[in-house]
C-alpha cells in the first residue's frame, strides 16, 4: 500500500467515525443532565432513589424502596414530564406494546410504535397510568427499551 492509499483510507475512516463519535458524547451529555435533573426533583420530593435507569436522553426512571415511591420522567424539548407513583396504591404492571405488521417483498415484520409500562391501580376509579419508553414518533431507533420495560415490570410488581 502506497502512501496516497494510507492516507485517503485514513480520511474515509475519519469521515465515517466521527459522527458516531460527536453523537455518543450528545447523548452522553443530554444523559448527565437528564441525572442532574431527576436527582433534583428526587431531592424534592424527599425521595430515596436507589436503582435508577436513564435512556435515550430524554428518559428516566427511579424507585424508592423505603417510601414505596417509582418516580418516572420525561423531557420533552425545554418541558419535563414528572410522575410520582405511589407503589402501595399499584395493583399490578404490565408491558404496553403498540406494534404493526409491516410487508417487504415475501417477508413480514413486527414495527414497534409504542413501548412502555402501564400502571393499574388498586382504586378502580383511579386510570391507568402509562409511562411510555419508547415512541416510534419521538426517536428513530429501539435501542434497550425492551429489556427496560421487562426489567421494570419485574421491579414494579415484585413490590
Amino acid at each position: 500500500m502506497d502512501a496516497s492509499t494510507a492516507i485517503i483510507a485514513l480520511v474515509f475512516i475519519g469521515f465515517v467515525t466521527i459522527p458516531f463519535v460527536f453523537l455518543s458524547r450528545n447523548l452522553r451529555s443530554k444523559d448527565k443532565q437528564l441525572l442532574t435533573t431527576f436527582d433534583q426533583v428526587a431531592k424534592q420530593e424527599n425521595l430515596r432513589i436507589s436503582q435508577k435507569e436513564f435512556w435515550d436522553g430524554k428518559y428516566g426512571i427511579g424507585i424508592d424502596p423505603e417510601g414505596h415511591k417509582l418516580l418516572y420522567i420525561k423531557k420533552k424539548g425545554d418541558s419535563i414530564q414528572k410522575v410520582l407513583v405511589d407503589l402501595s396504591e399499584v395493583e399490578k404492571c404490565r408491558i404496553l406494546n403498540k406494534s404493526r405488521s409491516v410487508r417487504t417483498h415475501n417477508t413480514a415484520s413486527k414495527v414497534i410504535d409504542f413501548l412502555g409500562l402501564a400502571l393499574t391501580f388498586s382504586n378502580s376509579a383511579r386510570e391507568d397510568q402509562a409511562l411510555e419508553f419508547y415512541n416510534v414518533d419521538e426517536s428513530l431507533t429501539l435501542g434497550k427499551e425492551l429489556l427496560l420495560t421487562e426489567k421494570w415490570l419485574k421491579l414494579i410488581n415484585a413490590k
